[in-house]
């Protein structure tokens, strides 16, 4: 299913359906959850949802860790895409001001060591990583 989204909607929201997108996420998190039948989330946000798996032992702290700054950085992206356009957008803008914006609200709303790189750098980092958790996962 997830390989679907992927290919379907991945191009026009990379974002989310892309490649190490924020869908990744999402997919091993229920991935996860569904395995060990029994996880009932009383809170639906996804740091909580990641704490709540790493708390029972399917998710390694480092994993993790990384995942809870990936969907905090993802959130903010798509908060910040908001923001300024006004809707959700399928990807970063194209503008050199636009995207200057787009980084200025994502460095205020994510923990400073995500910052340390230009804002396109760092996504990069987070989907190559995000995807590399999921195929572990997956394989």
């Amino acid at each position: 299913m997830r390989m679907r989204l992927e290919k379907e909607q991945g191009a026009a929201h990379p974002l989310k359906a892309g490649t190490g997108g924020f869908y990744d996420i999402d997919f091993l998190l229920l991935y996860l959850r569904l395995k060990s039948a029994g996880i009932f989330y009383k809170v639906l946000n996804t740091p909580a949802r990641i704490n709540i798996i790493e708390a029972m032992g399917h998710l390694e702290r480092a994993d993790a860790e990384f995942l809870r700054d990936a969907a905090t950085f993802y959130r903010a992206l798509d908060h910040g895409l908001r923001a300024y356009s006004g809707h959700a957008e399928g990807s970063l803008p194209n503008s050199q001001t636009q995207l200057e914006v787009l980084t200025n609200l994502v460095h205020r709303w994510t923990p400073e060591h995500l910052n340390q790189q230009p804002l396109k750098t760092e996504l990069a980092k987070i989907r190559n990583r995000t995807r590399e958790i999921f195929d572990r996962l997956f394989a």
